[in-house]
C-alpha cells in the first residue's frame, strides 16, 4: 500500500491514507491477509467484531453487550481473551468513568480489519445498526452524551435519521469551542447548517436554525477575525430567521452579536449605540439583570471610540456590579469572549482619558487576573492586548514587554490573526524605541498589514498615533506626519474620536522638530487642549499641556507656561508615580526654579 501510494506519511511523518485509497477495494494481497486472519474466527467471534466494526475503530463493550443480548462480563472474556491475545485483533484501551458506571473501551489493533469487516455488512444491514448503537450510546451516556456526540452524529447520519445527527452535531460544535477545537467546530455546524435544510420547513426548525447560526459565529470570529464574511453571513441569516417569529429569546443574543459586529469589526460605533434601544427594550421587558449586564457592555467600545468617556465608565460600573465571573462565564462560549473581563478593561481605558490612571492600572490588572482564573484562551488574548494599551498610556515599559510575550505565545499558539497582529505591531515597537529601527519599523507595518487583512476595522487611529510616536523618538518627522495624515483620515471616517487631542498634539510636535512655524505648531496645541476638555480627557489634556509650556519655555515665557500647567497638574489626585504625571512635575519644577 505504501509503494502504491495509497498510504503516504504527512508533514509530521506520520503514516495517514492517501488520496486514491478506497477502504472497499483494498489490494488484493491485503485483501487476502485480512481475510486470512478473519476465517480463522469462530461464527460467534466473526459476529462480535463485525457488530464491533459498526461504532468505530474504537468500540465499547457495553454497546456490544446489549447488540448481541448477552452479559457484559461475557463479553469483555471473549474480547481480552481469545479476540486479544489469541487473534490479535483487538486490544482493551481502557475504563471510561461516568457518573454511575464505568465504560469499558477496546480498539481494533489495525483499521483494515475494522475496515473489512465493515464492508461486510450490506446498506440495510448497516443501516438499522448505527440506529441501534445510536440508541444504545445516548442512553448509556445519559446526561454526558456530549461527550460522544461526534460519535452519535455519526451513527444517527448513517441510520438517516436527520433530526437526531443536527441535535448532536449541534452538541459537537459546543464542545469543540469549549476545547478551543475552532477549525472542528466550524465543520460540525456547517454540516448541521446543510442537513437542516433538509428538514421541513417549521417554527421549531428556524429556531433550530437560528441557535445554530448564533452558535457558528464564535469559531468564525476566532478563526477568521471579526470581519469575516462568514461571521457577518450568519448573524445577517440569524436577524432575518428571528423576523419571521414573533418572540424568540434568541432575538436578544442576535442583537447583541449586531452591536458588537458593527463595534468591533465595521467600526460603525453609532450604529452599535442605535442597537441599544432594541435591546434595552428587550431588558425593560425581561426584568433580568444578566440581560442588563450584558446590555452595559454592548454599548462601552462604541462609546470610547466616540469620546462619550463618562458615560462609558458609568455601563462598565453597572456591568462590573451585575456581572459574576464564576456564574456568568459560560457567555465566553457564547460571544466568544469573557464579557466582564473585557467590560472592565474598556472601562479602564476611560478611566485612564479621564484622568484616572491608578484606578484605570487596577482595574486592567484584575481583569488579566479574572482572565486567567477562568482559563479561556481567547479572553485571554484580548485582555492582553487591553494590558499592552494600559501600558503604553501608562508608560510602563517593563509591564509591557511582560504582557508582549505572553500575548504573542498565545495568540500564535491558538492562531488569533487579529490578535497577533497586534503583538507583531507591538513588537516592531519595541524593536524601533531599542536602536532597531528599521527592522522595528518594518515589523509595525507587518502587524498592521496583518490586522487589515482580518477586514477589521476598529483600533487604527490610536495604532497609527502609536507609529506617529515611534518616527518622532527616531527622527523620522516625515513618516510621522504621514502617520497622523492617515490616523485624523480614519477618526473622520469613522467618527473614532478618542485619539483626536492626541492627534493634533503629535502633529505639533512633528512639525515643531522639521523646524516649521511656532505659531502653527502652538495652534495645533491648542486644539489638542480644547478637544481633551469637550472630552473630559484630562490625561491627553496634561500631554497636550506640556507639549505647548515646553515650547512657551523656549520662547521665554516661562511663567504662562508655568500657569496652565500648574492648573492641569493640579486637577490630578492619584496616579503620580506614571510617566506622564512624573515628567510634568519635572517641567513644573524647571518653570518655577
Amino acid at each position: 500500500m505504501q509503494n502504491r501510494d495509497l498510504l503516504i506519511k504527512d508533514d509530521q511523518g506520520r503514516w495517514i491514507q492517501g488520496p486514491d485509497l478506497d477502504w472497499k477495494t483494498l489490494p488484493a494481497r491485503v485483501d487476502a491477509v485480512i481475510e486470512e486472519r478473519i476465517r480463522r474466527l469462530s461464527e460467534n467471534e466473526r459476529e462480535t467484531l463485525t457488530l464491533a466494526s459498526v461504532e468505530g475503530e474504537e468500540f465499547t463493550a457495553e454497546v456490544l453487550a446489549q447488540l448481541l443480548d448477552t452479559e457484559t462480563r461475557k463479553l469483555i472474556r471473549l474480547l481480552s481473551g481469545d479476540l486479544d491475545r489469541r487473534h490479535h485483533l483487538v486490544s482493551a484501551k481502557g475504563i471510561r468513568h461516568l457518573k454511575n458506571l464505568h465504560i469499558s473501551l477496546y480498539l481494533f489493533r489495525h483499521i483494515l480489519f475494522q475496515k473489512y469487516l465493515y464492508n461486510s455488512l450490506d446498506e440495510v444491514e448497516r443501516t438499522h445498526l448505527h440506529a441501534e448503537v445510536g440508541q444504545i450510546l445516548e442512553n448509556l451516556y445519559g446526561e454526558q452524551n456530549e461527550d460522544v456526540s461526534v460519535q452519535l452524529a455519526r451513527h444517527f447520519e448513517e441510520a438517516g435519521l436527520i433530526d437526531k445527527a443536527i441535535e448532536y452535531l449541534h452538541k459537537a460544535g459546543k464542545r469543540a469551542v469549549h476545547l478551543s477545537a475552532n477549525e472542528e467546530a466550524i465543520v460540525h455546524y456547517k454540516r448541521a447548517l446543510e442537513f437542516l435544510k433538509e428538514l421541513p420547513e417549521t417554527p421549531e426548525r428556524v429556531q433550530q436554525e437560528i441557535a445554530l447560526q448564533l452558535d457558528y459565529v464564535v469559531p468564525l470570529e476566532l478563526t477568521g477575525g471579526y470581519a469575516a464574511p462568514e461571521v457577518s453571513q450568519a448573524i445577517i441569516r440569524a436577524r432575518e430567521l428571528c423576523d419571521q417569529i414573533s418572540e424568540t429569546p434568541q432575538y436578544f443574543t442576535t442583537l447583541i452579536h449586531l452591536a458588537t459586529h458593527h463595534a468591533f469589526a465595521k467600526a460603525e460605533y453609532r450604529t452599535a449605540l442605535a442597537y441599544q434601544k432594541e435591546i434595552n427594550k428587550i431588558v425593560e421587558q425581561t426584568g433580568d439583570p444578566l440581560q442588563k449586564a450584558i446590555s452595559s457592555f454592548t454599548t462601552i467600545w462604541a462609546l470610547v471610540n466616540v469620546a462619550e468617556l463618562k458615560e462609558t465608565v458609568e455601563h462598565a460600573k453597572e456591568m462590573n456590579a451585575l456581572y459574576d465571573p464564576d456564574k456568568h462565564g459560560f457567555l465566553a462560549y457564547i460571544f466568544g469572549f469573557d464579557l466582564g473581563v473585557i467590560n472592565r478593561v474598556f472601562g479602564a481605558l476611560a478611566l485612564w482619558l479621564l484622568g484616572f490612571p491608578h484606578q484605570a492600572r487596577k482595574d486592567v490588572e484584575l481583569a488579566v487576573e479574572h482572565a486567567y482564573q477562568f482559563g479561556h484562551p481567547h479572553t485571554i488574548a484580548f485582555v492582553l492586548v487591553g494590558a499592552c494599551i494600559m501600558d503604553w498610556f501608562l508608560g510602563d515599559t517593563e509591564g509591557g514587554h511582560r504582557h508582549l510575550e505572553e500575548l504573542t505565545r498565545i495568540s500564535h499558539e491558538k492562531g488569533f490573526i487579529y490578535w497577533y497582529g497586534h503583538a507583531v505591531f507591538y513588537m516592531g515597537e519595541k524593536l524601533a524605541l531599542e536602536g532597531k529601527v528599521d527592522e522595528g519599523i518594518a515589523r509595525m507595518h507587518e502587524g498592521l498589514t496583518i490586522m487589515k487583512s482580518t477586514g477589521i476595522q476598529t483600533c487604527f487611529s490610536r495604532l497609527l498615533a502609536r507609529m506617529a510616536v515611534v518616527h518622532l523618538k527616531t527622527g523620522h518627522f516625515d513618516e510621522g506626519l504621514a502617520a497622523i495624515a492617515e490616523a485624523s483620515e480614519v477618526r473622520c471616517k469613522f467618527d473614532e474620536k478618542y485619539m483626536e487631542a492626541e492627534h493634533y498634539r503629535l502633529k505639533g510636535e512633528l512639525l515643531l522638530r522639521k523646524g516649521e512655524n511656532e505659531d502653527e505648531v502652538i495652534s495645533l496645541f491648542d486644539q489638542a487642549i480644547e478637544v481633551s476638555r469637550d472630552q473630559e480627557a484630562k490625561s491627553l489634556e496634561l500631554r497636550a499641556v506640556m507639549s505647548k509650556s515646553r515650547l512657551l519655555k523656549t520662547q521665554g515665557k516661562k511663567k504662562e507656561a508655568f500657569k496652565i500647567l500648574d492648573v492641569t497638574y493640579s486637577w490630578f489626585t492619584e496616579g503620580f508615580d506614571t510617566a506622564d504625571l512624573k515628567e510634568a512635575k519635572a517641567l513644573l519644577e524647571e518653570l518655577e526654579s
